[in-house]
């Protein structure tokens, strides 16, 4: 078993946006005598994705003038976004204001932000986080554990020593206001849509994803004895079959330790409310 980095700022952070539609031209043809007329093909129906949680449009920001009594002020639009290859440097100006650039630095990557988040999201309910495509730093230190059994029985159980690895990071997490985060994400929504397209779903809706995402975290189960390990090869496993089954982002959660897990959960299920009611 592989230590892993937590994801959660991964996890919210979250921003971006929609594909273009493409158009279908024709030029009209003239009707030879004698022949039927020649009709041009109908274009197959571009399929949109069934959203079922809907990302509503970020709020303009409201005009720091008003205007003359009696006069109505144009609403202003939403400040448009960078394009998503050039985006880090706005979504760290966002992100900063939320929780401090050095607290960010020290423990995300900030580096093709928006595609780290949606390629960890999209694979928190499969068997493997990819590494090293997360947008957090490594966490610090090696796997802590706790042989059982005598000093030649291949059993262990993951010490307390482990779940104080991810403290700091759980820490960030609830630095982070969860309202102003879900804003953060909501402004940048339309680039974490054209990421998680580019990704191979053309006709997917980035936020559903998301809102799966946590959902397998939020079920995952949360033990109150020993989690036994077995090494059968390089890397530790869970003893427990069923344990081991589980998706990846729910064993992340069983290894950064019962009290960190409850304080994540909270945090995203209020991540998730600001989303909706924003």
């Amino acid at each position: 078993m592989r230590a892993s980095r937590v994801f959660y700022g991964v996890l919210v952070l979250v921003l971006l946006g929609g594909a273009g539609a493409a158009g279908y031209w024709y030029r009209s043809r003239p009707v030879l005598e004698g022949r039927p007329p020649v009709r041009a093909p109908v274009p197959a129906p571009v399929k949109e994705p069934l959203v079922r949680h809907p990302i509503p449009p970020p709020s303009a920001p409201a005009p720091s003038v008003r205007g003359a009594p009696g006069t109505v002020s144009a609403p202003l639009a939403p400040p448009a976004l960078p394009p998503l290859d050039r985006s880090d440097s706005a979504l760290k100006r966002a992100l900063a204001g939320l929780v401090g650039r050095s607290r960010l630095e020290r423990r995300l990557r900030l580096k093709e932000i928006v595609r780290r988040v949606v390629v960890t999201v999209d694979n928190v309910s499969k068997r493997r986080l990819p590494l090293r495509y997360l947008p957090l730093r490594p966490v610090p230190g090696r796997l802590e554990v706790r042989r059982i059994g005598g000093p030649t029985a291949d059993r262990y159980v993951l010490s307390a020593k482990n779940y104080a690895r991810y403290t700091p990071y759980v820490d960030l997490l609830e630095a982070i206001d969860p309202k102003r985060l879900a804003a953060v994400y909501i402004r940048f929504y339309p680039l974490f849509q054209q990421a998680y397209r580019d990704l191979g779903y053309p006709y997917g809706y980035f936020n559903d994803r998301l809102v799966r995402a946590i959902g397998v975290l939020l079920a995952a189960p949360e033990l109150s004895g020993p989690v036994r390990l077995v090494r059968p090869s390089v890397y530790y496993k869970f003893a427990d079959p069923r344990l081991e089954a589980l998706p990846a982002g729910q064993k992340v959660l069983i290894r950064m330790g019962p009290e960190n897990e409850r304080r994540v959960k909270p945090w995203l299920r209020a991540f998730l409310r600001a989303t909706e009611r924003h």
